[in-house]
């Protein structure tokens, strides 16, 4: 009698429980529920891919050693710009920043409003082989609807429509009320320490305050971007990932391979690695892509909604469906990525010395010592070496995703992209992008353009074929103007001061 009281209360216990689980999902309500009308502006860019087109002709190929940069390339490109934007670079302050870089000012009509900052950069990376190009990768063809060619994606589009949208406003008088910046950097891709940084050194000697928002390169709109989301959805980065690459090393003495010690150099390091890959580390549903489920999740489909609307109780199910996919594993956990391996001269000789090395991408909550000392406790062997190398840098703060200049990004995006049942998101960017280093200039920092792309698209990205649709060209300079007209709505409160 007892067993059956017991098994009853269990019972009734599951139905409410399910019950609880379900009411949350059907009462979930969207985060937001903004109602705008849209704008038909983007057929005023009808000459914007004719000049991304242009600047994609020179080869502004950045690199680490920058005796190998061909600068003229990038004066080149100078020069181009100021010719197709004369509006531009006639009203605006420019500036040559480390040589390279731009940063450009426009006024605003008063000082009593804090800035904007718009980003872009104007290197690329190396485009590989050409044999793998259908259209040169710096041949700026225009064919089949597309602009083709290295840094149409990545990040000459972020460059070209803020000058577009900037010139257009020019010729129609338009006199901003808060000061706007544009910057471009020359060596993104290789770490902006000389560009981005730079700049960024370069704006906090003027500043009387922060920045009210900062707009760079980082998600994009699309369908099937997120997996068991049926509708089109804007990612708008709030966060980005830290970076840090580390090389293991182990030295041995050397020798002939008929007569090997208990464990080689390569053995030492490579038993290294495997103690990493076996150990990674573990899945958090926080923080910018906790936002992003809030945001989506009362537009999926019934038992997705359920699940994501009661991560209280669900979130080590969603951590497990989460970590079987590489893409979306990485919104939850700092990754490890073994890429390279170097070790022996020879076959039958012993190596006196072997090397990996490991790439990690961090999520925000650690840090570079955090996660270098856990890759020493997992490691657990006092003969690998365990050095940084290259660039590294911690993950950026999040941006508040209720702040009043996300809802102004949002906002602009439902007015200028022509999508229906169009859902913008907060987004955790797993790569990272020059904004980073204006992330103690201002409190809202956002990555985003709205080029709408599936995922074919997404992997040309510094791969061959990149391309960007003459569409998507207009509608991101469409974005960026009415963005700027948008602005003079923005409240300016303490989110922005």
């Amino acid at each position: 009698m007892r067993m059956k009281r017991i098994i009853v209360v269990v019972l009734v216990g599951l139905v409410a429980l399910s019950a609880v689980l379900v009411v949350r999902a059907v009462l979930d309500v969207p985060v937001d529920d903004d109602r705008v009308e849209r704008t038909a502006i983007a057929d005023g860019f009808a000459e914007a891919e004719e000049r991304l087109a242009g600047a994609i002709r020179f080869p502004t190929i950045s690199s680490q050693d920058t005796s190998l940069v061909d600068t003229t390339a990038f004066l080149s490109l100078h020069a181009y710009l100021r010719d197709v934007y004369p509006g531009v670079f006639g009203t605006l302050r420019v500036e040559r920043i480390s040589g390279l870089s731009l940063l450009l000012t426009w006024e605003g009509s008063t000082q009593d409003r804090p800035p904007v900052l718009l980003m872009g950069h104007l290197d690329v990376v190396p485009p590989g082989a050409d044999s793998l190009w259908v259209h040169p990768p710096f041949g700026g063809e225009r064919l089949d609807g597309f602009v083709w060619g290295r840094g149409t994606l990545d990040d000459k589009i972020g460059v070209v429509a803020a000058l577009e949208a900037v010139e257009r406003l020019i010729a129609e008088g338009y006199q901003p009320e808060r000061t706007f910046y544009l910057a471009f950097g020359h060596d993104e891709e290789v770490g902006g320490s000389n560009g981005a940084a730079v700049i960024a050194d370069t704006l906090a000697a003027r500043l009387d305050g922060k920045l009210s928002f900062v707009l760079d390169e980082g998600g994009f709109v699309g369908n099937g971007l997120l997996d068991g989301l049926d509708v089109p959805v804007a990612l708008v980065g709030v966060a980005e990932k830290g970076y840090l690459t580390l090389e293991l090393s182990a030295l041995a003495p050397g020798g002939h391979s008929s007569a090997p010690p208990e464990v080689t150099a390569v053995g030492r390091v490579s038993r290294a690695v495997a103690r990493l890959e076996a150990k990674p580390f573990p899945a958090r549903v926080d923080g910018a892509t906790r936002a992003m489920f809030e945001h989506v999740r009362p537009y999926m489909g019934v038992t997705r909604r359920v699940i994501f609307s009661n991560l209280w109780l669900l979130e080590p199910l969603v951590r497990s469906l989460m970590a079987a996919d590489a893409g979306a594993a990485a919104l939850i956990r700092t990754t490890t990525a073994a890429t390279m391996i170097r070790g022996g001269v020879k076959e039958n000789v012993l190596p006196t010395k072997a090397t990996a090395i490991i790439n990690f991408r961090i999520l925000p909550g650690e840090t570079i010592d955090t996660v270098t000392e856990r890759v020493r406790r997992i490691i657990d062997d006092p003969d690998v070496g365990i050095a940084p190398v290259n660039v590294y840098f911690d993950p950026s703060p999040v941006s508040d995703p209720a702040a009043p200049p996300f809802a102004l990004v949002r906002r602009t995006v439902r007015e200028t992209i022509d999508m229906e049942d169009l859902v913008v998101t907060p987004f955790l960017v797993p790569a990272a992008t020059d904004s980073r280093y204006f992330t103690g200039l201002s409190d809202n920092v956002y990555r985003f353009l709205p080029v709408v792309v599936g995922r074919d698209e997404l992997e040309t990205i510094h791969g061959a074929g990149e391309r960007i649709s003459a569409e998507n060209v207009r509608a991101c300079a469409a974005f960026l103007y009415q963005l700027i007209r948008n602005t003079e709505q923005l409240k300016d409160g303490p989110a922005d001061q």
